[in-house]
Protein backbone atom coordinates (compact mmCIF):
# COMPACT_ATOMS: atom_id res chain seq x y z
CA UNK A 1 0.00 0.00 0.00
CA UNK A 2 1.31 3.42 -0.95
CA UNK A 3 0.68 6.87 0.50
CA UNK A 4 -1.90 8.81 -1.52
CA UNK A 5 -0.29 12.13 -0.57
CA UNK A 6 3.50 11.81 -0.93
CA UNK A 7 3.48 8.60 -3.02
CA UNK A 8 5.89 6.59 -0.85
CA UNK A 9 5.57 2.85 -1.53
CA UNK A 10 5.34 0.77 0.49
CA UNK A 11 4.25 2.73 3.52
CA UNK A 12 6.74 1.96 6.26
CA UNK A 13 5.61 2.57 9.81
CA UNK A 14 2.16 3.88 10.69
CA UNK A 15 -0.49 3.86 7.98
CA UNK A 16 -3.82 5.67 8.10
CA UNK A 17 -6.77 4.43 6.03
CA UNK A 18 -9.97 6.29 5.17
CA UNK A 19 -13.11 4.49 6.28
CA UNK A 20 -15.36 6.52 3.97
CA UNK A 21 -13.60 6.52 0.58
CA UNK A 22 -14.77 3.64 -1.67
CA UNK A 23 -12.86 0.40 -1.08
CA UNK A 24 -12.09 -0.16 -4.76
CA UNK A 25 -9.65 2.77 -4.69
CA UNK A 26 -9.33 3.63 -1.00
CA UNK A 27 -7.31 6.47 0.48
CA UNK A 28 -4.21 5.79 2.57
CA UNK A 29 -1.63 8.05 4.19
CA UNK A 30 1.76 7.37 5.73
CA UNK A 31 2.17 8.59 9.30
CA UNK A 32 4.15 11.67 8.26
CA UNK A 33 1.53 12.84 5.75
CA UNK A 34 -1.32 12.15 8.18
CA UNK A 35 0.39 14.25 10.85
CA UNK A 36 1.05 17.04 8.34
CA UNK A 37 -2.49 17.11 6.90
CA UNK A 38 -4.82 16.08 9.74
CA UNK A 39 -5.80 19.70 10.41
CA UNK A 40 -6.23 20.65 6.73
CA UNK A 41 -9.89 21.44 6.10
CA UNK A 42 -10.00 21.13 2.31
CA UNK A 43 -10.72 18.11 0.08
CA UNK A 44 -7.69 16.11 -1.04
CA UNK A 45 -7.54 14.51 -4.48
CA UNK A 46 -5.06 11.75 -3.74
CA UNK A 47 -2.86 10.02 -6.32
CA UNK A 48 -5.85 8.50 -8.10
CA UNK A 49 -8.27 11.45 -7.85
CA UNK A 50 -10.16 9.91 -4.91
CA UNK A 51 -11.60 13.24 -3.64
CA UNK A 52 -11.00 12.42 0.01
CA UNK A 53 -12.89 14.84 2.29
CA UNK A 54 -11.69 16.24 5.64
CA UNK A 55 -14.92 14.95 7.26
CA UNK A 56 -13.98 11.35 6.43
CA UNK A 57 -12.87 9.12 9.29
CA UNK A 58 -9.21 8.07 9.18
CA UNK A 59 -8.14 4.99 11.16
CA UNK A 60 -4.60 4.04 12.18
CA UNK A 61 -4.20 0.52 10.76
CA UNK A 62 -0.70 0.20 12.14
CA UNK A 63 2.21 -1.33 10.33
CA UNK A 64 1.76 -4.36 8.10
CA UNK A 65 4.91 -6.21 7.19
CA UNK A 66 5.53 -7.44 3.69
CA UNK A 67 8.27 -9.26 1.85
CA UNK A 68 9.72 -5.84 0.99
CA UNK A 69 10.08 -5.06 4.70
CA UNK A 70 11.84 -8.36 5.41
CA UNK A 71 14.25 -7.91 2.50
CA UNK A 72 14.93 -4.30 3.51
CA UNK A 73 15.65 -5.40 7.10
CA UNK A 74 18.11 -8.01 5.81
CA UNK A 75 19.85 -5.43 3.57
CA UNK A 76 19.79 -2.15 5.55
CA UNK A 77 22.42 -0.41 3.43
CA UNK A 78 20.69 -1.03 0.10
CA UNK A 79 18.21 1.61 -1.17
CA UNK A 80 14.60 0.42 -1.50
CA UNK A 81 14.61 1.17 -5.24
CA UNK A 82 17.54 -1.24 -5.72
CA UNK A 83 15.85 -3.94 -3.60
CA UNK A 84 12.67 -3.68 -5.67
CA UNK A 85 14.75 -3.97 -8.85
CA UNK A 86 16.40 -7.13 -7.50
CA UNK A 87 13.01 -8.63 -6.62
CA UNK A 88 11.63 -7.82 -10.08
CA UNK A 89 14.69 -9.39 -11.74
CA UNK A 90 14.38 -12.53 -9.61
CA UNK A 91 10.67 -12.87 -10.39
CA UNK A 92 11.28 -12.52 -14.13
CA UNK A 93 13.93 -15.26 -14.01
CA UNK A 94 11.50 -17.49 -12.13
Amino acid sequence: VGCDDCGVYPVIGRRWQCQDCPDDMGYDLCGECYDATKDVKKPRKGRFNQHHLPTHEMVDVGQKRSLHHDIQDANPGVPLVQLISWIDDAMQRG
